[in-house]
C-alpha cells in the first residue's frame, strides 16, 4: 500500500505553501482581468473630478468677488478692484484643481500639497498677467472708445463688442496660463505642466471672451441680476478649464494602471512622474488603501526609456506579474499586476508602446 501522506497545520503555514497559494490566486486574477472589459464609472473618471473641481473653484471665486470684495465700502480704483478679482479667481480655481489631483487618488496629503502650491502658483502671477491684459485692453478697447466719443472714428456696436470680447479673452488667457500649473510643479511633472498651460489658456480665452455678452445681455434675457450673470460666467470658466484639463491630461498620458479588482474597480492611476512608489502608506505616490496585504511601501515603478520597470520592495506578500512572483520586471501593455488582494492592469499609450 502507498505510504499515507499526512499534512499538518505547520505544513499549511509554511512559506512555500503560502507562495504557491498566492501564485495560484494571481493566475486566477490574471485570467479574469484579461477576459474582462474594465469600464471606468463616471464618478471615478478624471473628466468628472476635474470638471467638478473647476466648477467648485469658480463658485468660490464668484463668492469672493461678488459677495465679499465688491460689497466692501473701500472705494477702490477700478484697476485695483479688477486686479484683486483676478487674484481671487485664479487662486481659488488653481487651489481646487490642484486638490482634485490628490482626491482622485484618495490621497489627502497629496491633495493638500497640490492645492497649496496651486493656490500660490495661480494667484501670484495673476496680478501681473491681469496688468498686461489691462494694457492690451487700453489699446484695443479704450482708445477706440475715446475716438468714438470724440466722433473721430465710427463703427457699429457689433465690432466694438467684438473688440471687448477679444480683449477679455486675451486677458483671461494670460491669467489662465499659470492657473492650473500648480499640480505639475508640485509633482515635478512636465506633461502635467504642458497640459495645464494649454488648457488654462484655452479655457481662459473662451471663458473671458464670453464675459461681456453674458454680463451685458443675460440679465435682460433671464430677468436676473448681474450677480447671477456673474455666477453663470464664473461657472463657465471653471467648467471649461476643468474639462479641457481632463482632455489634455488624457492626450499626454503615456502609461497608467486600471484597478481591475478592488473597491475602486475601474479607477485609473496615470503615471506622470518617475519614480513612483506604490503601497498602503499615504506617503506613497500610488496610495492603495484598504488592503491589509499590501505593505506600506510595496513596490516601485520607474521609467527606463519608453518602458516602465516594476520593482518589488521586499513586501512580505510579494508582487506578481501575470501570475509570477517578481523581484523586478519590465511591464508590457495589458500585463496584470497583483499586490495583496489588489489587481491592476497595466496600460501603455500606443504612441509610446
Amino acid at each position: 500500500m502507498p505510504e499515507e501522506l499526512i499534512i499538518d497545520s505547520n505544513d499549511l503555514a509554511s512559506p512555500e505553501i503560502k507562495e504557491s497559494v498566492a501564485q495560484d490566486r494571481s493566475l486566477e486574477d490574471m485570467a479574469r482581468a484579461s477576459r474582462s472589459i474594465i469600464r471606468t464609472p463616471l464618478l471615478r473618471s478624471p473628466y468628472f473630478y476635474y470638471t467638478f473641481a473647476g466648477l467648485v473653484g469658480s463658485v468660490l471665486a464668484w463668492s469672493a468677488v461678488y459677495l465679499l470684495l465688491l460689497p466692501l465700502p473701500l472705494d477702490l480704483p477700478p484697476q485695483l478692484e479688477r486686479a484683486l478679482s483676478y487674484i481671487c479667481s485664479a487662486g481659488l480655481i488653481g487651489m481646487t484643481m490642484g486638490m482634485s489631483h490628490g482626491l482622485i487618488y484618495r490621497n489627502l496629503r497629496t491633495a493638500v500639497h497640490c492645492g497649496a502650491v496651486g493656490l500660490l502658483v495661480a494667484a501670484l502671477p495673476a496680478f501681473f498677467m491681469g496688468g498686461i491684459g489691462e494694457l492690451f485692453a487700453t489699446l484695443v478697447v479704450d482708445l477706440p472708445n475715446y475716438l468714438l466719443q470724440r466722433g473721430k472714428w465710427t463703427t457699429d456696436r457689433g465690432i466694438f463688442l467684438f473688440l471687448i470680447m477679444a480683449s477679455d479673452g486675451f486677458t483671461w488667457a494670460l491669467i489662465g496660463l499659470p492657473m492650473l500649473m500648480g499640480t505639475g510643479i508640485a509633482l515635478r511633472s512636465k506633461p502635467l505642466l504642458y497640459s495645464a498651460a494649454a488648457s488654462g489658456m484655452l479655457g481662459g480665452f473662451i471663458g473671458g471672451a464670453a464675459r461681456a455678452p453674458i454680463l451685458r445681455f443675460l440679465p435682460e434675457l433671464i430677468g436676473g441680476s448681474e450677480v447671477i450673470a456673474g455666477l453663470i460666467w464664473f461657472s463657465l470658466i471653471g467648467i471649461l478649464v476643468g474639462l479641457l484639463y481632463a482632455m489634455m491630461e488624457h492626450g499626454v498620458r503615456e502609461a497608467w494602471f486600471i484597478l481591475a479588482k478592488g473597491p475602486l474597480r475601474g479607477k485609473r492611476f496615470v503615471f506622470f512622474k518617475t519614480p513612483i512608489s506604490v503601497g498602503s502608506s499615504s506617503r506613497c505616490d500610488l496610495y492603495l488603501a484598504g488592503d491589509a496585504a499590501i505593505a506600506p511601501v510595496h513596490a516601485n515603478l520607474s521609467q527606463e526609456g519608453i518602458f516602465w520597470l516594476l520593482r518589488d520592495e521586499g513586501a512580505p506578500n510579494g508582487t506578481f506579474v501575470n501570475g509570477h512572483r517578481i523581484q523586478q520586471c519590465l511591464l508590457n501593455h495589458n500585463d496584470v499586476v497583483t499586490m495583496g488582494e489588489t489587481v491592476l492592469k497595466f496600460k501603455l499609450n500606443k504612441r509610446t508602446g
